[in-house]
């Protein structure tokens, strides 16, 4: 109808148009989907949770259903109904209000809150550990982060602290490997890419098998690919893959493969394949898994190692190389408000040199400074304290670890009356250190220089205060760790 010269439209038909889509989303969100697995077996599930899966939503939103099913044929039926679970499983986790929530917490952060003990959880022990990555690689093809989070942490916690034999029998796994071989996967750098071969050295035992071919794992009939079975261990820590190695040749390869791309990937590369690309490295995730002599290792086998990372910060290792931090005169503080420090940072009043005076005898407090607080550990002090920490950058100061680390790695000729070059090099079958002064952190420095001394015979710490007057036993315990590997050792003092 017209009226003058307006067109007037009771109850407009636009609008009705823009109303009718809304409300039939919301119909079609409160209606159940019936999804078809691999065995033919259909899934029901709300809309809500099949858009936790981008397949199945891209499925909902670009395709029509078959008879109003959806079908995904490589995803079991057991791998469905694990994702119906997981809206309830993840809410059911303290401070967890957001889906976003819980794929954004590690797996420290989950085990501390009782996930593993959920009751709403799938138990573990339903599923081999096979099975379990099989829901992985499921997981995957539907693009389901959530479900992908949920299998890692159950596969971590099935494995995590497992030695290779249980590890071995948790898989269901055969060993390939003779005696030697064995012994030399469990003992390798953790950071090895997947395709090293050892080299062959005049005396060293090697395995004289010739390499029998891969096998690969088939998931119940159905092959895993790569992604998948890298996916699997995405929550397994540094130590279990370190073990992982020890299964068989097949394990071994596809550990490396995960532990060189945990431990070596620079931001936005390509996890690395052969030791001449490595360029990074954790070192936090080394120390933390017990394996500190890695980072002395690394300095030896890795020519283009550029950077260490750990705790926040990063160690140019090239300027480590060319710091002076052996100068006594930069190690060493005369009088001062706290008398004297040694070279590795411990009050020492008495000291007339840098390793000389009265270095095994308790000091007592500088006179009139007793309340005073005394520094914290460090690794040495003064001018080449200011040396080394320019070579790393971070806020605040680098801990005492990645210090320590840093000097094993790349550290030059004698530091601290220490041979790091010479230790790291694996030139000296017998290490003189009696009478050094060592306490703390130097203890700390030497732990991790052994384990890169295949050719040492014979260590001499005798006459060295090496637990700091019975306050410090840190350096200690991880020196004889790794006196305690070392099989060509046959005389400690």
């Amino acid at each position: 109808m017209s009226l003058s010269g307006k067109t007037i439209v009771a109850g407009s038909p636009a609008e009705e148009q823009e109303e009718a889509p809304a409300a039939k989303k919301a119909t079609r969100d409160d209606e159940p989907i019936r999804v078809r697995a691999r065995d033919g077996e259909e899934v029901t599930m709300s809309r809500e949770v099949a858009r936790l899966a981008g397949h199945l939503k891209d499925l909902m939103d670009d395709a029509s259903s078959e008879d109003g099913v959806y079908p995904v044929p490589i995803v079991t039926a057991s791998t469905l109904r694990a994702l119906v679970c997981m809206p309830e499983i993840a809410r059911s986790v303290p401070g967890v209000h957001r889906m976003e929530q819980f794929q954004n917490k590690s797996f420290e952060e989950l085990r501390s809150e009782g996930y593993a003990s959920n009751p709403l959880s799938p138990s573990s022990d339903e599923y081999s550990l096979l099975q379990l990555m099989e829901h992985v690689q499921g997981a995957l093809f539907l693009d389901a982060p959530m479900l992908l989070k949920h299998m890692q942490f159950v596969i971590a916690s099935r494995v995590n602290g497992k030695n290779a034999d249980e590890l071995r029998a948790l898989l269901g796994a055969g060993s390939d490997f003779d005696g030697a071989e064995l012994e030399a996967a469990l003992a390798e750098s953790a950071f090895l890419p997947e395709g090293y071969e050892a080299p062959q050295q005049l005396g060293a035992a090697s395995s004289t098998a010739p390499l029998a071919p891969l096998r690969q794992p088939s998931l119940s009939g159905v092959p895993a690919t790569t992604d998948a079975r890298e996916a699997a261990l995405g929550m397994v820590d540094v130590a279990t893959l370190c073990e992982l190695k020890g299964v068989n040749r097949f394990w071994r390869a596809l550990s490396r493969r995960v532990l060189c791309s945990r431990l070596c990937r620079g931001r936005g590369q390509p996890a690395p394949t052969h030791l001449e690309e490595i360029t990074d490295l954790d070192v936090e995730l080394l120390i933390e898994a017990g394996r500190p002599g890695d980072t002395a290792l690394a300095g030896r086998m890795l020519p283009g190692l550029a950077r260490l990372h750990g705790y926040g910060f990063v160690v140019d290792v090239a300027k480590v190389r060319a710091a002076n931090l052996g100068v006594q005169e930069a190690n060493h503080f005369g009088g001062g408000l706290f008398g004297g420090f040694d070279a590795f940072g411990a009050p020492n009043p008495f000291d007339g040199g840098l390793f000389g005076g009265f270095a095994n005898a308790p000091p007592p407090p500088p006179f009139g400074f007793a309340d005073v607080p005394l520094p914290p550990p460090s690794l040495l002090r003064g001018t080449a304290k200011a040396a080394l920490h320019s070579c790393i950058s971070g806020d605040g100061e680098a801990p005492l670890k990645l210090t320590i680390a840093a000097v094993a790695c790349a550290g030059s000729g004698v530091a601290f009356g220490i041979p790091v070059q010479h230790m790291r090099e694996d030139t000296l079958p017998v290490l003189d250190l009696c009478n050094k002064g060592l306490r703390g952190p130097a203890v700390m420095l030497i732990s991790y220089l052994i384990p890169a001394m295949g050719a040492l015979t014979s260590v001499d710490l005798s006459d060295n205060n090496l637990t700091d007057y019975g306050d410090d036993m840190t350096g200690v315990k991880e020196l004889a760790a790794a006196l305690g590997v070392n099989g060509a050792l046959t005389e400690v003092r």
